[in-house]
């Protein structure tokens, strides 16, 4: 037994003083690098090519394949039939539409009262009440309750007659959004308004 505990000794003995060996090795002074060491640049994410209009770019959420996306995408598109109903510009209503009869009717009817000179008093859209988005796949769901203002059409500034409708609120509204992978987007492919 004796031999056993004088040999255990021993070895511990001999850790304690490797590890002083090691240790004191380490505490000598150094002076300090004046470089610091490189890294690999860390990758960065490409933006997303804007769409919409220069002063009304879609936000980057509406470009998200998510609920939320397909719900600020749909509330972004009523901001762009509004932008419409001022400009006459229906180019953003059509590039954020594929296969929408009821958006290419309003792109049209927008676009004919321009080719009249006419314009347009009224008519802002807003969402009033919506339910969160179903998706299915690359599809969504969206409904939405509307309130419209009156419309009038007018010429010099002045209404033309027989061309005013009264305001309106539509409730079951809705439509469908599928996701265009090419340009990260939404696009509406049937309004029911």
């Amino acid at each position: 037994m004796r031999d056993l505990r004088g040999g255990l000794i021993r070895t511990t003995l001999g850790c304690v003083l490797a590890g002083t060996v090691l240790l004191t090795g380490c505490s000598e002074r150094q002076e300090a690098s004046t470089t610091l060491p490189t890294t690999a640049a860390a990758p960065t994410t490409e933006a997303l090519p804007p769409l919409g209009p220069a002063d009304m770019p879609m936000p980057d959420e509406a470009r998200e394949q998510t609920a939320q996306g397909a719900q600020a995408f749909t509330e972004y598109y009523v901001e762009i039939y509004n932008r419409a109903l001022r400009t006459l510009n229906t180019t953003s209503m059509r590039e954020l539409s594929q296969g929408c009869e009821a958006c290419d009717q309003l792109a049209e009817q927008l676009e004919l009262t321009a080719s009249r000179g006419e314009a347009i008093a009224g008519g802002e859209m807003r969402i009033v009440a919506s339910t969160a988005p179903h998706l299915r796949g690359l599809e969504a769901d969206v409904v939405f309750d509307v309130a419209q203002e009156s419309i009038t059409a007018t010429v010099g500034g002045e209404p033309i007659e027989g061309r005013t409708y009264p305001g309106s609120q539509s409730t079951g509204g809705g439509g469908v959004l599928r996701w265009d992978d090419d340009r990260s987007t939404w696009v509406l492919i049937q309004w029911n308004v």
